[in-house]
């Protein structure tokens, strides 16, 4: 049997594990939403920007005069939003969901 005093270490091993996935999650769902805003461009197509982002990593939700493109990792609180005129981009930025 485990002692009580290696049962509190196997717990603590085992939230810090967690706590440390959970935090390089965030990180690399914030490093995806901004290279998204980089890749936006000024006056770009906006079906040329969209045929850039793969669906398995990415969830795109389209209105009249933005895009809204949430990464599929860090639990959608990292966004980059693109606002368009229809066909081309006109700006875009990165924000945080909260």
């Amino acid at each position: 049997m485990l002692s009580y005093r290696k049962g509190i270490y196997l717990i603590i091993l085992f939230v810090a594990v967690l706590a440390g996935y959970f935090a390089y999650d965030m990180i690399q769902a914030k490093r995806m939403a901004a290279n998204i805003c980089t890749g936006a461009v000024q006056g770009m197509l906006l079906e040329d920007f969209l045929s850039k982002l793969p669906e398995k990593d990415y969830r795109i939700i389209r209105r009249d005069k933005y895009l809204t493109i949430v990464p599929k990792k860090g639990m959608g609180r990292n966004s980059c939003t693109a606002m368009h005129d229809g066909e081309r981009i006109t700006g875009s930025k990165a924000g945080f969901n909260d």
